[in-house]
């Protein structure tokens, strides 16, 4: 049996999460890994660094999507 997707409500939902990052969140994590002291590491040690300084931007799966 075929499947009717034109009566799908799902197909043009317009959800957003509640802790999706602003825009201003995105630039900043993308001008700190472009920084010459991190511009060779990976989310995996950017993220403890970055820690050990007393600053969070995101955790290491959403540094590795931007």
């Amino acid at each position: 049996m075929k499947a009717d997707n034109h009566q799908d409500g799902r197909l043009e939902a317009e959800h957003k999460p509640k802790n999706k990052l602003s825009e201003l969140e995105h630039q900043r994590i993308i001008c700190k890994c472009n920084k010459a002291t991190y511009a060779d590491f990976s989310a995996s040690k950017i993220v403890p660094t970055l820690a050990d300084q007393g600053e969070y931007l995101a955790s290491e799966p959403t540094i590795y999507r931007i």
